[in-house]
């Protein structure tokens, strides 16, 4: 490992441990910097100084996020104002797009008069409001609440949101008074929704728009369960599995029809950039796609090491973007932990896949999913507190055929708009793809599931360990942050 990566690999390690420290243990700030300062100041003297005081420095940063992101929470007026009690009269703007959810709605309110902080609210189904909407609010307002083993509160702290509010009167005084950006997005978006529900008959269709439009809120609570109790919840979020499942699809496509691998590249990312953007910019979307486009960078670059240290600065960026992602955003935590294991072992898993037919990228694809989910599953066991008996089967059977559903689907709405009966010839191809997927789940979600004890995740962080070290040394890596040999992971992408 040389000095620089042992650098990258302090400071973002260190960073993230402060962040824990400050938020589970309120370490005192100055009792690492204090230290830190000391050893940078002598680090003339040894590359060893050097590296505790980066070390301890990177350290006291996440202390001081964690510790800056939790006073924000704390000082809010929202807060306050929840605390205080009584009924509150107010206008503020619909900030991001309203999620039906069976007889209500869901929205998220900024007030006019507090720039940064939010409210959840939970309205009747009618009349039915729009992002940007100016809305009059009047009613109570409450600090989340959090659960025996699930943060609520800073769940949604997270997304900047600091009180909550069931059944208030809203009454709306203009439209239009959010991003015009995002309100064409939206527009759009609501269109393509259309063309998803005449075209394509539930519950597939409800499968499709979470896949490509991030439509998670519109499942139905019963599709929703069928799905995680047969290990195939996830193929609906976008997350950076998918992402880079998508991108690395577009760029193998590109590159097979002849385009330069520079041009190829860029365009990729451009197509994965109006792909988040169909999401509405949903905030766990950028995420995903940040991460997910790590993954064509390996793929430009050909370099692991690079790779790695790529995607450890963007984890990092983030989280000193919004130090509450590493603890309380589940979507955060997979996405890293999928695309570490995509870059680092995917070539290895591709070679007991060949029984599987490279052609259209389906070994890539389903090696992709495999290496994701060896990295994920003990956070999904966490998350979940269940875990599906045959999900392996399961994905076995449905991942290979993502690229298929995606590029179908693309092409099924951009032909909704220009041609509609060559659409409709679309429409029934990828009906029958997404009744592939909706079967499968039906059939083993009849499995019973693993209730998640302490014993069984003790056996499934050691196995997890025995699988990544065997992996690891099957791949003959000499250090994970230098470049490696020829025929190791990522070599055939050069």
């Amino acid at each position: 490992m040389t000095r620089g990566s042992q650098l990258v690999f302090a400071v973002c390690l260190s960073f993230g441990a402060g962040i824990i420290a400050g938020e589970l243990l309120r370490f005192d700030l100055f009792f690492f910097l204090i230290p830190g300062i000391v050893c940078l100041a002598a680090s003339r003297r040894s590359f060893l100084f050097l590296l505790c005081g980066i070390i301890l420095f990177s350290f006291s940063l996440g202390i001081w996020r964690s510790t800056q992101e939790s006073a924000r929470m704390h000082e809010s007026k929202l807060v306050a104002a929840a605390q205080h009690g009584g009924e509150f009269s107010f206008e503020g703007i619909i900030t991001e797009e309203p999620e039906p959810r069976g007889d209500s709605q869901q929205l998220v309110i900024e007030p006019v008069f507090l720039k940064g902080e939010r409210i959840l609210v939970r309205a009747a189904s009618f009349p039915e409001f729009r992002y940007g909407d100016r809305i009059s609010f009047q009613g109570t307002i409450q600090v989340p609440e959090s659960f025996r083993d699930f943060d609520w509160r800073l769940f949604l702290a997270k997304e900047r949101i600091y009180a909550q509010s069931q059944y208030p009167f809203l009454d709306r005084v203009s439209e239009n008074q959010g991003s015009a950006l995002l309100f064409g997005i939206f527009s759009l978006k609501e269109k393509l929704r259309k063309t998803i529900d005449k075209l394509v008959p539930e519950p597939e269709s409800s499968v499709l728009a979470a896949m490509i439009l991030g439509d998670k809120g519109r499942m139905s609570k019963e599709l929703g369960d069928v799905l995680s109790r047969s290990g195939l919840r996830h193929i609906t979020a976008i997350s950076g599995m998918h992402v880079a499942i998508t991108g690395s699809l577009i760029l193998s496509f590109l590159l097979f029809l002849g385009m330069w691998r520079q041009h190829a590249f860029f365009l990729s990312l451009a197509v994965l950039f109006f792909f988040i953007a169909l999401t509405g910019f949903q905030i766990s979307a950028v995420r995903a796609g940040i991460m997910g486009g790590m993954y064509l960078v390996s793929r430009h670059t050909g370099r692991m090491g690079n790779s790695l240290r790529a995607l450890l600065f963007t984890g990092a960026g983030l989280l000193f973007w919004n130090p509450l992602l590493l603890l309380h955003d589940a979507g955060f935590q997979l996405s890293f932990l999928a695309v570490l294991g995509i870059i680092l072992f995917l070539s290895e898993i591709q070679r007991y896949l060949g029984w599987m037919p490279e052609a259209f990228g389906m070994r890539e694809v389903l090696g992709m999913s495999i290496a994701a989910q060896i990295f994920t599953f003990p956070l999904l066991l966490l998350v979940f507190d269940y875990a599906s008996a045959v999900a392996l089967l399961s994905n076995i059977l449905v991942v290979p055929l993502l690229p298929f559903i995606l590029s179908l689907g693309f092409a099924f709405l951009l032909l909704g708009f220009l041609f509609a009966p060559l659409a409709f010839v679309f429409g029934y191809v990828e009906f029958f793809l997404l009744s592939w997927i909706t079967g499968v789940a039906a059939f083993f979600a009849k499995f019973p599931v693993i209730p998640v004890s302490a014993p069984l995740l003790f056996l499934v962080f050691l196995l997890e360990f025995m699988l990544v070290y065997a992996l690891w040394k099957r791949e003959k890596v000499a250090s994970p942050w230098g470049p490696k040999p020829a025929g190791s992971s990522l070599h055939h992408l050069k």
